[in-house]
This record gives structure tokens, sequence and C-alpha cells, in this order.
């Protein structure tokens, strides 16, 4: 990827943007483990591991058309509770550092998911995030989730700020694409997979191996 070292974020960029899974929380592993053993216990289908990883950042219900569109409820109902039993996700590293930083500067915080409400909520709690995310757009939210600049753009609104002043931060070309479509800067959370995503041509601004490149890129004030 030929992308600039970073040289830390602009000083007019105040808002903040996370996808959850993967960016926030370390779900990846979690989330691979419960889409195989619906796909199994369900389906008989054993998905390789290029076709799990092509789902990152896909709503659970779309995901589930894929493989049998008559049964998207049984599925999900089947992932959702699987999902629980091998509970709690974890906030990654550093992240609660970050949080804490930037909402003592008054910085507008959101998450911006391809997750259910519920689901998002419950999440947040797990990790003890939710103090720190006063905006969470979900599917629910949105007619046209990631990749579309829909629910990033929702985000903005309901924060008051502008795409302008704005940085879409997450593990998935999704989030780059809904990001730069919504005009907001984009930074890739290389920490939260282990797959470079095909980014289509959109390039994300910003690359963070770690949550601490991150730390470092934002400026002191």
């Amino acid at each position: 990827m030929s992308i600039e070292r970073n040289s830390g974020l602009p000083g007019y960029v105040d808002t903040f943007l996370f996808d959850l899974d993967g960016t926030l929380v370390d779900s990846a592993e979690r989330i691979r483990k419960t889409l195989r053993a619906t796909l199994s216990h369900c389906l008989g289908v054993d998905p390789t591991p290029e076709e799990i990883i092509a789902h990152t950042g896909v709503p659970l219900w779309d995901i589930m058309r894929q493989y049998d569109p008559d049964r998207i409820s049984e599925l999900v109902e089947y992932y959702r509770e699987y999902y629980a039993a091998i509970g709690p996700t974890h906030a990654f590293e550093g992240i609660v550092e970050i949080l804490h930083l930037l909402r003592s500067r008054n910085c507008p915080l959101a998450v911006v998911t391809t997750k259910g409400r519920e689901s998002a909520e419950d999440h947040l709690k797990e990790a003890g995030l939710e103090e720190y995310f006063p905006v969470v757009v979900t599917f629910n939210e949105v007619s046209q989730p990631k990749p579309a600049k829909e629910p990033v753009e929702l985000a903005i609104e309901m924060l008051g700020s502008a795409p302008d002043r704005s940085i879409m931060i997450g593990d998935s070309a999704a989030d780059i694409q809904a990001g730069s479509g919504a005009g907001t800067l984009t930074g890739w959370a290389r920490w939260g997979t282990d797959q470079e995503p095909d980014f289509d041509g959109i390039e994300p601004d910003y690359v963070w191996e770690h949550p601490g490149a991150l730390r470092r890129d934002i400026p002191d004030t």
C-alpha cells in the first residue's frame, strides 16, 4: 500500500468516529468462531478463511442472506445465542486511554457500526466503553449501512459537527469507503485485522499498527 508515513492529525480535526468490531473491541476471533459454528450447525457449511474475511464489516443479516435467504432469522438467532455464550469481548489495549483523552478535550465521539442496536450496546457495555459515546449509529438507523456514506453522515449530524472536522477510523474497507464518501479523513485501524482489505482504490489517509500509534498522532493541546 503506497501511503506516506503518518505526520499526525491536523489540529482542526476534533470529531472522531469509530467502528466497533476490530477497532474498539477485540472481537474478530469471537466473530469468526461464531460464524463457522452457525453455518456448520445450521447448514452443514464449512466456510473458507477467505469467505470469513470477506464478511468483515458486512451486516449480519446480509451475511446470512448469502447462505440461505429463507432461513435468515433462524441463522441470526443461532449466531446471537452462540456469540453471547462465548463472550465477553474486551476493548483493545490503549483504547480507553485514547477515549478518555478525547473526552477530556470535549471532542465529539461516535460509534458507526453495521451491528444492530441491541448488539452494539451490549458490546459497548461488555467492554466498558458506553460512557464515551453519546452517539451510536447502527444498522437499525440507516437505509444503507457502510460502505455507504449514510451512517457516517448521520453520526456527524447527530454530533453537530462537520465532515471537514471529522475522521472515520476502522479496520475494514467499508469503514474507509464510508468515511471517504462522507468527506471525512479516514484512518485504518490495522491492529484489528490480520489481512489487508481490498480498499478498491480508496486508500485511508492514515494507517495505525496499534492504538498507541493513533494516540501519538493526536495533537497535544
